[in-house]
């Protein structure tokens, strides 16, 4: 079985869906039909491959972090003992939004 690097993250409303293939082209298609079909949904696409880092640095906002996995600086909302990106739902606690976000502390963990 091919582990699942790509997603199509939909919203229409408040309803959430997520769609996982290891193919880049079958994401693109459902992606383009959902557009056509479904015009006020709001897609996301999500490569789960290759952390992105941001072009440019911004100062810190509270509860903005970028998403390396979004490509963007996104929300994140509290969740249990952490925060997630309002979006894929990656959490703080992954080595690449630590890392692209200065959340390391020297010999500490998170901040």
């Amino acid at each position: 079985m091919q582990h699942c690097n790509i997603s199509l993250i939909v919203f229409i409303g408040k309803r959430r869906k997520r769609f996982k293939s290891s193919r880049y082209d079958i994401i693109v298609k459902l992606y383009e039909k959902i557009k056509q079909e479904i015009p006020d949904a709001q897609l996301y696409l999500m490569d789960h491959r290759y952390p992105h880092e941001p072009e440019e640095i911004r100062p810190p906002k509270k509860n903005i972090f970028w998403c390396p996995y979004c490509a963007a600086y996104r929300k994140f909302k509290p969740w249990h003992k952490y925060k997630r990106c309002e979006i894929c739902l990656i959490s703080d606690s992954d080595f690449y939004v630590k890392k692209y976000n200065g959340l390391f502390l020297k010999g500490k963990g998170r901040l």
